[in-house]
């Protein structure tokens, strides 16, 4: 995109206007995050950098710019537009005339669209193909021994996962016990993924003797890229033969003739779009064995339905078929849904246990006199498996008393289980005392060379201070549910190699991100849900033992450090797990 080409234009317009674009509020915060002392800040020029910083290319999306942009187009432009659009132009007063119809047009890739954008140098094909996802095969075949290029990293297994896998391989093996469903309940940052694709590969090798389909399932395409790429990883290097992987979501797919033995890793999303086909029912009389990864987010009741006549149906006692589910956050805030969760996987919990672990890896004598914390978390800390946190509270001013008195109204109608009203976050993302601290902590964390992640309150709070810091020079990226498949990538790999040292998304990388170099997550978006709480604090959790860090800084705003510590936030489940 040619920005000095997008700026001329812009700066045609009056400042009034390009404040009005941007919004007062995040002109005040410009103006007083002004870290770097830029002279003469609310300048047309830095207006325009402001208003790109925020919109990006999606600057022509918005209504009112184009038809801003439209008026200061040249004659000749203009001419060219008319022409395309079949309106007569013969003097300026037809100007108008063009900017109706053209703000009639809905924005996608039209020949009025596509001639627009050429006159800001971009072209329409690439503007507009926003979904450039890079697509692999959607049945791959993976060899063992052939050690592909980005999977000669290879590590066995930490102790408490080979308990994990052995106690899920017995139970797996126990062919009478009917149903043989189990849920792996492992903390963010203890290789939950991994421990899994080590079951799964001994279950076809050992169990059903590479006969059938091994059933992944989840919501997110990223997770199940994740997954693809752990199980390559591990079938390479212990695979017996030659596996299928099958690839069904989004925009992969295949033929039902193709359908054999392997692994397949689907969305929910795509399994509830054929399931009244032959394809569905062949997929559900091959499978064998069925995982659900993020198993907390098993409860919408079409995904139930799927998973339920996947794993039984119970007039055919023979077409049980065994159920593992996935998570670090084993539960909902809501008291019935985790127990209708815990019944889903038969009451039957796997995870670590601190004492299990004591008695193989301490002294007899050490083992009867010690007396330390058995909590998962804290013992994981110990053994540098899980960082340390170390807290920090960002205090702020701001609310006056009648906007908390309007909070905490709204705060007791919310019902158990729900989190804050849209109401309640945008009431808090807009304040600009807030705002100021959170840019100011981003600020020092870059000086100290700090790789922060952001949790932002929405999307537009994630634009707004990310626009902020770029227009402090300060680097940094973003991802949010919008962002093109390949530019997230991109960001992504930005972060990873610490090219630019924050991170900042709304609503994408609560699960399934792994970042080793993350050294502190800064929590800005508040949170009544225990669960998204503790997924949150999870990016940071990797120790050194896991290739992270030895501590995590964990930044919070005004109340969620009162309500809930890491170790709170995976026990507060407990109960719906009972004896087994």
């Amino acid at each position: 995109m040619d920005i000095e080409k997008i700026k001329t234009y812009l700066q045609r317009t009056t400042p009034t206007k390009l404040r009005n674009f941007i919004g007062n509020e995040n002109i005040e915060l410009l103006v007083e995050c002004n870290f770097n002392n830029i002279e003469n800040i609310l300048s047309s020029s830095n207006l325009c950098n402001m208003l790109l910083a925020l919109k990006g290319e999606e600057i022509f999306e918005d209504l009112q710019i184009r038809i801003e942009l439209l008026g200061q187009l040249s004659d000749e432009e203009i001419i060219k537009l008319a022409d395309v659009m079949k309106i007569q132009y013969r003097d300026d007063q037809d100007i108008n005339n063009i900017i109706e119809a053209f703000s009639n047009i809905k924005w996608k890739n039209s020949k009025e669209s596509r001639v627009f954008l050429s006159f800001f140098g971009i072209k329409a094909e690439e503007y507009f193909s926003k979904d450039n996802y890079i697509y692999e095969p959607s049945i791959e075949e993976v060899c063992p021994g052939q050690i592909s290029e980005n999977n000669k990293r290879f590590f066995e297994l930490q102790d408490y996962q080979f308990i994990i896998k052995q106690q899920s391989l017995n139970r797996l093996k126990q062919e009478s016990l009917i149903p043989r469903n189990m849920l792996i309940r492992m903390p963010t940052g203890t290789g939950k993924t991994k421990t899994s694709m080590h079951i799964i590969t001994n279950y076809i090798i050992k169990i059903i003797k590479n006969e059938g389909i091994v059933l992944w399932i989840t919501d997110r395409k990223e997770l199940l890229e994740q997954a693809c790429s752990s199980f390559k990883n591990t079938w390479e290097h212990l695979g017996n033969e030659t596996i299928k992987l099958y690839r069904l979501w989004d925009k992969y797919d295949f033929n039902e003739e193709e359908i054999e033995n392997g692994i397949m890793f689907s969305s929910i999303q795509k399994l509830g779009r054929i399931k009244n086909t032959t394809k569905y029912e062949k997929i559900r009389a091959r499978t064998k064995l069925i995982v659900y990864d993020e198993a907390h987010t098993a409860m919408a009741p079409e995904t139930r339905k799927i998973i339920r006549d996947l794993n039984c149906r119970e007039e055919i006692r023979k077409e049980y078929r065994p159920l593992i589910g996935l998570t670090a956050t084993p539960g909902r805030t809501n008291d019935l849904e985790s127990k209708v969760l815990s019944d889903m996987f038969s009451n039957y919990p796997i995870e670590i246990r601190p004492d299990i672990l004591n008695q193989i890896n301490l002294s007899r004598n050490e083992y009867a006199n010690f007396k330390g914390d058995n909590g998962i978390i804290k013992y994981l800390q110990e053994r540098r498996i899980l960082s340390k946190l170390e807290t920090k509270q960002l205090e702020y001013e701001g609310l006056s008393k009648e906007e908390l008195n309007e909070i905490l109204t709204q705060l007791k109608q919310i019902k158990d289980g729900e989190d804050f009203p849209d109401k309640i976050i945008k009431k808090i993302e807009t304040n600009k005392s807030r705002n100021k601290a959170i840019l100011k902590e981003l600020k020092e964390l870059n000086e100290r060379g700090t790789p922060t992640i952001v949790f932002a309150c929405s999307i537009e709070h994630g634009k707004t201070l990310s626009a902020i810091l770029t227009m402090n020079g300060i680097d940094n990226v973003a991802v949010y549910g919008e962002t093109p498949p390949n530019e997230r990538k991109e960001n992504i790999r930005k972060f990873k190699s610490n090219e630019v040292k924050i991170l900042i998304n709304y609503g994408v990388l609560t699960t399934g991100f792994d970042s080793t170099n993350i050294k502190c997550v800064l929590i800005a978006r508040p949170t009544s849900s225990v669960s998204l709480y503790s997924q949150m604090i999870g990016r940071g959790l990797r120790g050194p033992e896991m290739g992270g860090n030895e501590i995590c800084l964990l930044i919070d705003i005004k109340d969620n450090l009162e309500q809930y510590s890491a170790e709170e936030a995976f026990e507060y489940f407990n109960k719906f797990w009972g004896g087994r």
